[in-house]
């Protein structure tokens, strides 16, 4: 019986010290593995933040960059020139939506659009026969052999 914990069953913490460790082990192996290309940036992304957390964030950050468009709210602190951390959350978490005015929107004609029935018809089926540099991971083997398994199945 497998008893490790799923990420958002540890505590605070916990979560906190495997992110850490995750992210030490990212800086082991990059170190470690020189043939790998380190010429793109690199994001490592929070979702879903509190307005809390965003402020705790902009407080601790020597720099950070704002955007918010209309559903999210983002903030990026940079490390060097190639790696950022962005913080996310929905927009209305961390801003107060208000009323400031109204606007005349024209009337216009609404296109309608007729869709045609597809009549029936073959299309090819494909596979893919990868090289073993590309090869499934066996825990993908095994999770395929069984959704093949369930479709026969059916």
């Amino acid at each position: 019986m497998n008893t490790t914990k799923k990420f958002y069953e540890l505590s605070v913490e916990e979560q906190r010290a495997s992110t850490l460790a995750g992210l030490q082990a990212a800086v082991n192996w990059f170190r470690e593995h020189p043939e790998i290309p380190l010429e793109n940036w690199f994001s490592f992304i929070s979702y879903d933040n509190s307005k809390e957390n965003l402020q705790d964030v902009a407080v601790a950050a020597p720099y950070v960059e704002k955007y918010a468009d209309e559903h999210s709210y983002r903030l990026t602190v940079p490390f060097g020139e190639t790696v950022k951390a962005q913080f996310y959350s929905q927009r209305e978490k961390v801003c107060t939506k208000k009323l400031v005015g109204t606007k005349i929107v024209p009337a216009k004609a609404e296109e309608v659009v007729i869709r045609e029935a597809v009549p029936e018809h073959e299309e090819p089926i494909y596979e893919w026969d990868c090289p073993v540099l590309m090869a499934p991971a066996p825990q993908d083997v095994e999770d395929e052999e069984k959704l093949k398994a369930e479709e026969k199945q059916r």
